[in-house]
């Protein structure tokens, strides 16, 4: 199978899969089940009054009722099996997560290959990932780096995958996402009629997951908008990434910004420390 960027290998699809003992899927009853990695939502710590009172869960009035929130576990197997599986409902075909690695690495190295290390570096190193770019000297092989004991999946994996594999995603957080420069933003297209809607949290933290939690509205992560339409405004407002080259650019406009605010400031704190020792 092929989305115009990348071509990757899937197995044909099947009424019902196991993964691990992680999900399990039925298409018969068009939902999902979930057990070990997701958190039933009395255990999780919701989804936060703010989105809640856009009517993404119980609000006043029995404003969001049909709306869940659960968080995946805090395990880095956790988030390879949650993207196999939205993968698996989306498209309808199943692929392990070896597959899913494979296919993450394929598309780095790709764009390693089209001279974006440094900008990939820099992205890596804003998502908390430094011990991994330390790992990527010249001409290494990212597959000795790439492993499940090693690497973990953050914002900018995730915007891959939803690239390679064309999933419908509304990232979102209550805090800004560093790597993007807000606390939401659309994966893919933005006229799609339905999308799996991702809360997203601890996002630079060195050498860990992101906390990741997903609603479901009567218990079907695949959301239609107009379930959503008093929250659209506010997770849409920051337009979409629809291309890698999209998100490059964004991202080293922002960094660039940044940096020059950071110079500043250190030059004004320079400034401060010199007037006050000269004034002694």
């Amino acid at each position: 199978m092929s989305n115009g960027e990348f071509t990757y290998d899937i197995v044909n699809p099947i009424k019902k899969i196991s993964m691990t003992d992680k999900f399990t899927i039925e298409k018969s009853v068009n939902k999902t089940l979930f057990n070990n990695c997701l958190l039933e939502e009395n255990t999780s710590i919701g989804v936060g009054e703010k989105w809640r009172e856009l009517k993404l869960g119980r609000w006043n009035k029995g404003d969001g009722d049909n709306f869940s929130f659960h968080m995946v576990k805090d395990e880095n197997e956790c988030l390879w099996e949650l993207f196999t599986l939205l993968i698996e409902d989306y498209t309808g075909n199943s692929i392990t997560k070896n597959e899913l690695l494979k296919t993450l690495i394929s598309g780095y190295n790709k764009y390693f290959n089209k001279g974006n290390k440094d900008t990939i570096k820099k992205i890596f190193i804003k998502e908390g990932k430094k011990t991994i770019v330390n790992q990527m000297k010249e001409g290494i092989n990212l597959d000795l780096i790439f492993t499940f004991d090693n690497y973990w999946i953050t914002v900018f994996d995730i915007i891959l995958i939803s690239l390679i594999f064309e999933l419908p995603i509304v990232l979102f957080s209550s805090t800004k996402i560093p790597s993007l420069y807000c606390n939401t933003k659309i994966l893919g297209s933005n006229e799609k009629n339905f999308y799996y809607l991702l809360k997203i949290s601890r996002l630079s933290t060195q050498k860990k997951t992101p906390k990741i939690g997903i609603l479901k509205y009567k218990k079907d992560p695949k959301i239609k908008t107009i379930h959503f339409k008093t929250a659209k405004d506010e997770l849409f407002k920051n337009g979409n990434i629809d291309n890698i080259d999209n998100f490059y650019t964004n991202f080293l406009q922002n960094f660039l910004i940044e940096k020059k605010k950071f110079k500043k400031m250190k030059q004004k704190k320079m400034k401060q420390k010199m007037k006050l020792e000269s004034s002694k």
